[in-house]
């Protein structure tokens, strides 16, 4: 091997080469491996293809941070569709909107957000999932259940598909076309994201404390898993909270950090009592 990057990365070729790595190191939800997370995504995949969802098709998901949004965003990236992540500060008018704009198949929400999809026409999409008890939506673990984990046939890569936050009126779409090929060599190829911000293959674990659902945020999380690194994922971030992930949970080569979303008062990490900055190799600011 010529260097470190001359080997079978992207998620889906770890998952079978390396099925008992960490993929989720922790989270609200709890730690999964990098094979029960692809079986997860082939379920899903098994699902929506039984409810008759066709490559090119787009799925929103209303979800927090945690390994359902992972699930949902891996299942669309090997199926063909576009992902829809959404942010879960909307309105209920704008959440409407825009499955109405994206001309959505299908709808996944956590059932903390049920207020704001009441103006949701779920009877114009293919599939309304819900984790939790939410009227006029099925709930997710049910509908699953009778699925195999097992690699679906007939691959295609998909492609995310966000909106902006519409601070300059309502959101706005931007649906790139999908890349061709296999989905494991097109996640293998991604890996170069990683690459350029010296992400190194098999290190980690990362730290993922921004908003998932933000198309950033997305970037760094999913190029993560591509070269090997562990989610260390968080509701949402605390510099207080955040070295409680020690010990054990974070590799020698120390804690990779996704996006920090701070403000121009904000207190330097590294003074900020209890806060080891030393800890976080790499740090995005948005402002």
């Amino acid at each position: 091997m010529a260097s470190m990057w001359d080997q079978r990365l992207g998620f889906w070729w770890i998952a079978e080469d390396q099925p008992d790595r960490p993929a989720i190191v922790t989270s609200p939800d709890g730690a999964r491996t990098y094979g029960a997370l692809a079986g997860r995504a082939h379920q899903l995949v098994h699902l929506l293809r039984d409810r008759g969802v066709q490559p090119g098709d787009a799925v929103a998901a209303l979800l927090p941070n945690g390994i359902g949004i992972v699930e949902w965003s891996l299942a669309c990236h090997e199926a063909g569709w576009y992902f829809i992540p959404l942010n879960t500060f909307l309105t209920g008018t704008e959440i409407a909107a825009i499955v109405r704009h994206s001309d959505a198949s299908v709808l996944v929400i956590d059932e903390r957000y049920a207020a704001q999809v009441a103006a949701v026409d779920v009877g114009t999409l293919k599939a309304a999932f819900a984790t939790g008890a939410v009227d006029r939506f099925e709930p997710l673990a049910d509908a699953r259940a009778s699925h195999p984990m097992t690699t679906p046939p007939d691959r295609t890569p998909g492609s995310l598909f966000v909106y902006t936050s519409g601070t300059t009126g309502r959101p706005k779409g931007i649906r790139r076309p999908p890349p061709e090929g296999d989905p494991a060599q097109v996640a293998n190829d991604a890996a170069t994201f990683g690459r350029a911000f010296d992400f190194v293959p098999f290190g980690g674990p990362h730290l993922v404390s921004t908003a998932m659902y933000h198309g950033g945020s997305h970037a760094y999380w999913a190029g993560a898993l591509n070269v090997g690194h562990g989610l260390v994922i968080m509701p949402r971030f605390d510099p207080e909270e955040a070295p409680s992930f020690d010990g054990d949970e974070l590799s020698e080569g120390g804690l990779g950090i996704a996006i920090i979303r701070t403000i121009a008062d904000d207190v330097e990490i590294e003074s900020r009592p209890g806060v080891r900055g030393s800890r976080l190799r790499f740090v995005k600011k948005l402002t």
